[in-house]
């Protein structure tokens, strides 16, 4: 990411190329939160969506469903709404436009509106993640910190002391309002504002319909009448749980294990999985790359006393990195590799002995998958 080009002394703030820099900033972090997608054929536009298509931003005024771009175009199905390689954009933005309509040229004033309002679906990149409960997300009074700006808000002026540098005026705080002065003070704001949303993120439900999993289960085959027999058949399956198949049942990362009494007879149970969450809730820019991490938040499963059984680090509820990327490496999934990836039945291994009067059982699930992406902003 390039810096912006500062509003130092002797910078011209009304140049083109500066005030491009903030409305590319603007509409690539309300791509990012899914606001402006890219365009793509053969999918269903409603009235006022808008769609990015070669560095510009339409506004569908038929609904339709798409075929080609330009023949769509050609046909009246969109209208040009904000081109940010426009040299003219400065006539377009400068006034305060109030509110964010789908046919109107939104101003600065709706450039600060909604980074008060979307600030807070971003991460806060200053906060740790390993560890944590949750993902910390911006609050919009972190946001202001971060980004350097004013507890109260943006910077406002209706009066300009030509006595002092723009930068050392009186000023008063918040949205900007009808007869205020504008100047490089607000473009410094929004630069900084806009400059410090970089993190957003995905939250996968790893029982929802956008993960796969697989499992490899072993156990000592029909409930035995007796527990020796039991933990003979189970410890003689070693191999099975080395190599054995892959097997794509459960609906989420588990490892776990299980000795069970069953109305007086035996069975021993362990599992462990690895699954393939896929990306699709991530909007994907054509023009912006991002690094990704994907995090796993362990619980227990099924009530069974929590036990990082390998040792890998997990620790309930806490999240720890599970996988890293790139856009460009990233296909359609990404395959994270197995919990429990030990080369001995964790029931052997563990100690499991006879005899024994109640059903035990320990290990952990992960249930929940957080995607941090990591955007590569033209500017920040």
């Amino acid at each position: 990411m390039a810096a912006f080009t500062a509003m130092g002394t002797g910078v011209d703030w009304q140049e083109a190329s500066s005030i491009n820099e903030i409305t590319l900033a603007y509409v690539e972090r309300k791509a990012a939160l899914g606001q402006w997608l890219d365009w793509a054929a053969s999918t269903s536009y409603s009235l006022d969506d808008l769609r990015m298509e070669s560095g510009k931003v339409y506004v569908c005024i038929e609904a339709h469903t798409s075929t080609t771009f330009s023949t769509d175009l050609a046909a009246g199905k969109w209208e040009l709404h904000y081109d940010v390689t426009d040299d003219d954009l400065q006539g377009r933005v400068f006034g305060t436009g109030v509110g964010d309509s789908n046919i109107t040229w939104p101003g600065w004033w709706t450039m600060q509106a909604w980074c008060d309002s979307a600030c807070t679906s971003f991460v806060d990149d200053g906060e740790t993640i390993a560890g944590e409960a949750a993902v910390t997300m911006f609050t919009q009074a972190a946001w202001r910190t971060a980004a350097g700006l004013n507890s109260s808000g943006w910077r406002r002026l209706t009066v300009y002391d030509e006595a002092k540098t723009w930068d050392n005026q009186v000023f008063s705080y918040g949205l900007m309002q009808t007869g205020d002065i504008i100047g490089p003070w607000i473009f410094a704001d929004l630069q900084n504002g806009l400059g410090a949303l970089k993190w957003t993120k995905a939250s996968l439900a790893a029982s929802s319909g956008n993960t796969n999993s697989w499992a490899k289960i072993l156990e000592s085959g029909d409930p035995d009448s007796d527990c020796d027999t039991a933990l003979d058949n189970l410890d003689g399956g070693g191999n099975a749980w080395d190599s054995g198949a892959w097997n794509q049942t459960p609906s989420y990362y588990q490892e776990a294990y299980w000795q069970a009494y069953v109305a007086g007879t035996t069975q021993f149970i362990a599992a462990r999985s690895k699954s393939e969450p896929q990306y699709n809730s991530i909007p994907v820019i054509d023009s912006v790359g991002f690094d990704w991490v994907m995090y796993g938040l362990p619980d227990q499963v099924g009530g069974a006393t929590f036990q990082d059984i390998d040792g890998d680090g997990y620790v309930d509820g806490q999240l720890k990195q599970i996988d890293n990327g790139t856009k460009a490496a990233m296909t359609t999934t990404v395959t994270a590799a197995e919990i429990g990836n030990v080369s001995e039945c964790p029931t052997i291994t563990d100690g499991a002995a006879c005899p024994y009067a109640s059903t035990t059982s320990y290990g952990f699930g992960i249930t929940t998958m957080e995607w941090i992406i990591k955007w590569s902003f033209s500017n920040a």
